[in-house]
């Protein structure tokens, strides 16, 4: 058992969301250690201040620009992987132990684990991997990176047969007791440069997933990986998988059959009975993931889809590809990471293009010779001016960050559903 349960800390919560959260009302339970929360504004400003004052002393929460004052007395730090750990206020921790919410709640679970990481289609894999297993008789808890944190599970009052995880590499840099009954790569490519001074940094974060695999245990790939050479569980490699019936499938892209490969794959490797006719019928029934290729309207002959989970180029050609001969006005754009986003891909397809907000003069510059391409301030501007009746399908599938006009993505998405909704 991790020395983080066996003797009194002093630990610090730093990053205030979600899993800051619940890391911090996990550990409260823990009465013999002292807590410190750090954000990085000063705490009067915080939206969580009020949760977080019930479990720790207001003298306990302190502003990034304060935590040096703490610094040489910290035993651990739970950092949010959404915060850079090369800031400057981190520089005065580098002798501290660092770990992220996930990792902290793995140090004391026995529940089998099946974890999956990868640039894109992560969120809709470990949902129907959830939902399959929910379909044969299992408990199952599905968490991580989808935005249930897994300390949540403490709270719970049932029993779990299984444990679903969706793993950034942020995450995964932070983790270090991952040893999942099954471990799922789906695909690396070039995403969070903004973080990564190289792509091989990003698919070293990304291969940590596999590190403790034990020999019993599978890991699924999309394709090889020079790095792996000392993984000690199984390898097979996903494919897409033709041997169900997809006619009555309201989900549209040819990567499904990936997904359902990945599916099979791991029903078989838990032994599970009845799979062949299970996934036919998640298949039939199953409608998608909120924000992932999400059809939310027809007018006349047009149809509009959300792909607003999409944050890189990646993801926006793995939507493109779902609509062959359509024609089709795509919706792009958010904030600029940096200049170095690759979007030579876009030039295999065909469609007009639209863009808003703050990387928008990078796309233009990039595209207008290959594209029709139109450039607006923001999202109500675009769609007050669209002539969507000229096409087939409108697809909104942005490609970069929403963190230049909204909150987060799911900010974004809505925005565009509740426009779309006032079209006629």
């Amino acid at each position: 058992m991790s020395e983080v349960y066996t003797r009194v800390m002093k630990i610090a919560i730093w990053g205030m969301g979600v899993s800051g959260i619940s890391a911090l009302r996990y550990l409260a339970q823990k009465t013999s250690h002292d807590i410190y929360v750090i954000n990085q504004s000063l705490p009067e400003t915080w939206e969580c201040l009020e949760q977080a004052l019930n479990y720790v002393d207001r003298k306990h929460c302190l502003s990034q620009a304060e935590s040096s004052i703490i610094a040489q007395d910290i035993d651990l730090i739970v950092l949010s992987p959404g915060i850079d750990p090369r800031i400057k206020e981190l520089q005065a921790f580098t002798h501290v132990p660092k770990i992220c919410e996930v990792e902290l709640a793995l140090r004391e679970i026995n529940t089998p684990l099946i974890a999956v990481t990868g640039t894109n289609g992560k969120t809709t894999t470990v949902t129907m991997i959830a939902k399959a297993l929910e379909m044969s008789g299992k408990k199952v808890y599905l968490g991580g990176n989808i935005g249930k944190p897994l300390c949540d599970i403490f709270f719970e009052k049932q029993f779990f047969d299984y444990i679903v995880l969706e793993l950034s590499s942020f995450q995964l840099e932070l983790i270090e007791s991952l040893s999942p009954e099954v471990a799922v790569i789906l695909n690396i490519s070039e995403s969070h440069m903004e973080r990564y001074i190289r792509i091989e940094d990003y698919i070293s974060a990304k291969l940590r997933i596999a590190d403790h695999l034990k020999e019993d245990q599978l890991l699924l790939l999309d394709r090889d990986y020079p790095q792996l050479t000392s993984v000690k569980g199984e390898i097979q490699f996903i494919t897409k998988n033709e041997e169900y019936d997809f006619s009555k499938s309201s989900l549209v892209g040819e990567h499904y059959k990936l997904t359902i490969d990945v599916l099979e794959k791991i029903f078989m490797h838990l032994k599970i009975q009845h799979r062949q006719q299970l996934l036919q019928k998640l298949i039939e029934t199953f409608s998608g993931v909120k924000y992932r290729l999400e059809f939310i309207k027809q007018i006349g002959k047009t149809k509009f889809y959300n792909d607003g989970k999409s944050t890189n180029t990646a993801s926006t050609l793995s939507a493109l590809a779902s609509f062959p001969q359509k024609k089709l006005a795509l919706i792009m754009g958010g904030k600029l990471r940096d200049e170095s986003q690759d979007l030579s891909g876009l030039k295999n397809f065909k469609f007009d293009l639209y863009t808003f907000g703050e990387a928008s003069s990078f796309i233009k510059q990039n595209l207008e010779y290959d594209f029709k391409v139109v450039k607006y301030e923001n999202l109500e501007s675009l769609l007050s001016k669209l002539d969507y009746s000229a096409y087939e399908v409108v697809l909104f599938s942005p490609a970069y960050p929403s963190f230049d006009q909204y909150r987060n993505y799911i900010e974004r998405s809505q925005h565009f559903e509740n426009l779309v909704s006032y079209l006629v």
